[in-house]
């Protein structure tokens, strides 16, 4: 796993809870419509992620509260065309579970 994504309506607030957030962040997750800034936590990162147009993210926070929204994964072969571009600068396609409460996956190509 590449990173978890934290799903919020107050960025900053987040942000101020955890001392290892990067202010600026890797900037849009155009995936799911959220503006975001990352947490260098051990060999996992940390993506905290506030909606910015009522998209995937403002939809999944409406259902589930703040919580994790998304795990990102290295590349698994996905099939298709180019990906979108993520958070971390990386194409990366998204998986959509079948049950809502469930987290999204992103599936990042590799580097």
């Amino acid at each position: 796993m590449v990173a978890v994504g934290w799903a919020t309506v107050d960025l900053e607030r987040a942000a101020a809870e955890i001392p290892e957030v990067h202010s600026g962040g890797p900037g849009d997750e155009q995936l799911l419509g959220a503006r975001a800034m990352r947490a260098t936590l051990g060999a996992v990162d940390l993506l905290l992620l506030e909606p910015s147009t009522e998209g995937r993210l403002a939809g999944w926070l409406a259902r589930n509260g703040e919580g994790v929204v998304v795990l990102y994964v290295e590349g698994r072969g996905a099939a298709g065309g180019p990906g979108f571009i993520s958070a971390f600068g990386r194409p990366g396609r998204l998986e959509i579970p079948d049950d809502r409460a469930q987290p999204f996956v992103v599936s990042l190509d590799p580097e």
